[in-house]
């Protein structure tokens, strides 16, 4: 996959030498405020939520598969796909804008679960072979 993808929010992802993108997602949705990013790579989880009305305030949070305890993904009280990554001292959370457009949650929630996935499987493959951290 391309490491540079000129397309907001990663645009703004700057990744450290030696890491490469695995899988990433975004919706393009037109009618939302606000972008919410994900990108995975073979080191790390990365999280962005960026407004385009005030970009300053969106950046991305790097979590690397050694500092992640766990993953889920589950639907917030509202009914928002989300992504929940535990770290030891705190928990990351990725939601999703509400959307009355019903394939436009499926397809949050399908991105999502997919995510959680991804990392889940390089957390086993790293617990149970050091050397891939």
């Amino acid at each position: 996959m391309n490491d540079t993808i000129a397309v907001p929010p990663f645009d703004k992802l700057d990744l450290p030498a030696g890491e490469s993108l695995v899988w990433t997602y975004y919706n393009r949705t037109f009618h939302r405020m606000d972008l919410k990013g994900i990108a995975i790579t073979e080191k790390a989880l990365y999280l962005c939520s960026l407004t385009p009305f005030v970009p300053f305030l969106g950046r991305w949070r790097r979590m690397g598969f050694d500092e992640i305890r766990g993953v889920e993904y589950m639907e917030s009280r509202f009914g928002r796909p989300t992504l929940l990554v535990h770290l030891d001292a705190r928990t990351e959370k990725l939601c999703t804008p509400f959307d009355m457009h019903k394939d436009e949650m499926a397809y949050d929630r399908q991105c999502l679960r997919e995510a959680a996935d991804i990392v889940q499987r390089f957390l086993d493959g790293c617990r149970n072979s050091p050397a891939l951290l």
